[in-house]
């Protein structure tokens, strides 16, 4: 088996894969130094800036009908897991009701 990782196995073509998976459905914007041909057949859409994809994104929501956006920037994005306050307070208030305290 390791013969076989060593021959074929490349990091982070599962990363890759999963992009291009959500790239089909929602718009990605990406501020990178690889070539704007390369990002697009990732399903991202290439900015010179991060300012510049920012006000995409802003102007592509409004279009959308939403005139007040909200928006969350993950510089560490693939590093980064989210999680809503409300939902951890909302956890913890329901476990402390039924008296399951961690």
């Amino acid at each position: 088996m390791l013969e076989e990782i060593a021959r074929g196995y490349k990091l982070g073509y599962h990363k890759a894969a999963k992009m291009v998976q959500i790239g089909l459905w929602a718009k990605m914007y990406a501020v990178m130094s690889l070539d704007d041909a390369t990002i697009r057949r990732a399903k991202l859409e290439p900015f010179p800036n991060v300012q510049k994809a920012l006000d995409a994104a802003v102007a592509c929501i409004k279009a959308s009908g939403i005139h007040e956006p909200t928006i969350v920037l993950m510089p560490q994005g693939s590093l980064t897991i989210p999680v809503l306050i409300d939902t951890i307070l909302n956890s913890e208030t329901n476990n402390l009701r039924e008296g399951a305290i961690r």
